[in-house]
């Protein structure tokens, strides 16, 4: 027989909560190294920076900004940041880069979280273009029934092709104006199952009333 299963007492299932509440606000974080240039801006580390060759962004992190200042910053400079899932590789990056260069010393080579609430990224518009227009990319499965002749190699089509609804699957949303692909941003607020439906014939006028909507570059699949 196997041991009994012990039984946990509230405290222990609130401590047991709590800390798997904060395991998971930790899988959520991200981690950078900064460097302190001479003007006193921190410099994160390129997406592609490695200690033999550990190149800098130009858009420092502004630190001493603010959360929302820190939110947009992230919004522009996310896929060209070198980005750690834990603070330890992060800390060994840049213990590597101390112990290498004169350049980095431990007063300003620095290591900085950025919590789920920079890192998560709601859909508002388009960081590229500034479009608050999105198209929905999906692909569904097509049926077609045939009849083979296997004397004469003849094929016969049975009907039509057929589908289901249920047979479409999701696979990206992405800029109606621009083409910006937006697989990192959350778009669960949205409720795309019961949109507001404007019929084909009254887009264009909508789209003429609705201008504020368009992005600054326009060659998406409206153009």
């Amino acid at each position: 027989m196997g041991r009994p299963r012990k039984i946990l007492t509230e405290k222990e299932l609130e401590l047991k909560r709590k800390k798997e509440a904060e395991e998971a606000y930790k899988r959520e974080c991200r981690y950078i190294v900064c460097v302190k240039n001479d003007e006193g801006k921190y410099m994160p580390l390129a997406d592609d920076a490695t200690t033999r060759r550990p190149e800098e962004l130009v858009l420092e992190y502004p630190i001493d900004q603010g959360i929302d200042a820190i939110k947009d910053w992230y919004v522009i400079v996310h896929r060209a940041l070198k980005l750690f899932r834990t603070d330890k590789p992060a800390q060994n990056m840049a213990d590597r880069l101390i112990e290498r260069y004169d350049y980095y010393t431990a007063e300003n080579t620095k290591v900085f979280e950025l919590t789920p609430e920079i890192v998560h990224l709601v859909f508002t518009q388009c960081p590229k273009c500034g479009s608050k227009r999105v198209s929905k990319r999906s692909t569904r499965i097509y049926v077609t029934n045939y009849a083979i002749d296997s004397d004469e190699h003849k094929v016969k089509q049975l009907g039509e092709p057929y589908t289901w609804p249920e047979w479409e699957e999701f696979d990206s949303y992405f800029c109606s104006d621009c083409l910006e692909f937006f697989q990192e941003w959350d778009f669960s607020k949205y409720n795309f199952d019961n949109p507001e439906y404007i019929r084909d014939e009254d887009v264009e006028a909508y789209r003429e009333a609705h201008r504020d909507e368009e992005g600054r570059k326009k060659t998406g699949p409206f153009y």
